[in-house]
């Protein structure tokens, strides 16, 4: 009878949780695993939505003992309030060591991308530098390009110009063909010895500010004016490296002070009846942006012409309108890597 007994009072338990009673198995919680579709409702019932699971506070058993370890009830594991709030406070540490872990390992990650791509281009600088057997394909002023920009420049502006030169206006006499190519390529003559000159120039005022800085830190006032033997003490390899480079990369405004200089200084010297002359001017600046371009690499790019009455080479220079075994006019000139270095474009002469 006291079997029978026992096992109706649980059962009530089980059925009617909800049930006020004054033993001390009012406090006994049941539920079920978060997985099913039925609900249970328990007086004082704790869950974490975190881990769909159910904790309870100590349990009184029939014996009056107190449950401090997870007990199984009815196929269902109930944890201790106390442990369960220690298992989700140690499981929500762990995860911020794992996302912190993540976070430090994708940087690293970066970290090891930023370092390879800065030893490429270290690598690829110090094999291209100074050396123009090996071409840097991310520089877009690079000499291949820069030939094929100068060879467009006498397939456009020259031609323009040319056109220009020769046409017959009223009240004036035209110049002559020849005369216009011999005007054309003294233009291009007197650039080529400009852009040589203003860049021989502008890395003397460096080296000499460079001496000056580090001879004369605290001189108020330099002077770029560099007697002859002046700089004779050796810049720094990587420093010349880096103000050539720099050079290269701050063209533009170069350039555009360039050209203002020399159609200021030179153009109108050389060409002062047509100076104003829209077509002239266009191949007179392109001219300057073309040569600016090479004598600024290292080792500068170089362009070279015929001799008069000299013997037509023609691995050199093509046939301008007719064909001969001397050259009688130089009309373009031919385009190097460097002095005495690989042919890049040929010229143009005029034969006889």
């Amino acid at each position: 009878m006291l079997r029978l007994f026992g096992l109706f009072e649980c059962c009530l338990i089980y059925v009617y949780p909800l049930q006020k009673t004054q033993n001390k198995r009012e406090n006994f919680k049941s539920t079920y695993s978060g997985t099913g579709n039925s609900r249970v409702n328990t007086q004082g019932l704790q869950t974490s939505t975190f881990y769909q699971s159910v904790y309870h506070t100590q349990i009184q058993l029939n014996t009056g003992n107190a449950v401090d370890a997870p007990v199984q009830i009815n196929g269902h594991i109930l944890y201790p309030e106390t442990m369960y709030k220690q298992l989700e406070h140690r499981a929500s540490e762990q995860f911020k060591d794992i996302n912190t872990l993540q976070k430090d390992l994708k940087d690293a990650k970066l970290q090891i991308d930023d370092m390879g791509n800065r030893l490429s281009g270290f690598a690829s600088k110090q094999l291209t530098e100074g050396n123009p057997d090996f071409t840097d394909l991310s520089d877009k002023n690079r000499p291949t390009k820069i030939a094929e920009m100068f060879h467009n420049i006498y397939d456009d502006e020259w031609t323009n110009a040319l056109e220009a030169l020769t046409l017959v206006k009223k009240g004036s006499k035209p110049r002559t063909e020849e005369q216009a190519i011999k005007l054309l390529m003294e233009i291009m003559k007197s650039g080529y010895l400009f852009c040589d000159n203003y860049a021989r120039k502008q890395e003397d005022n460096f080296i000499t500010l460079w001496n000056q800085c580090i001879e004369k830190p605290f001189s108020s006032a330099m002077s770029l004016e560099s007697a002859p033997g002046q700089n004779t003490k050796k810049v720094p390899k990587i420093v010349l490296s880096e103000f050539k480079n720099s050079r290269k990369v701050e063209c533009t405004e170069t350039i555009k002070n360039a050209i203002k200089e020399f159609n200021t200084e030179v153009l109108s010297k050389l060409n002062h009846k047509d100076k104003d002359n829209p077509e002239v001017t266009a191949y007179a600046s392109r001219c300057i942006e073309a040569l600016w371009l090479m004598v600024i690499q290292d080792p500068p790019m170089t362009i070279d012409w015929p001799k008069e009455y000299s013997k037509f080479d023609s691995g050199v220079y093509k046939e301008y309108c007719r064909k001969g075994q001397y050259v009688k006019l130089p009309v373009w000139p031919a385009v190097y890597l460097y002095k005495n270095g690989p042919l890049m474009n040929k010229g143009y002469a005029m034969p006889e």
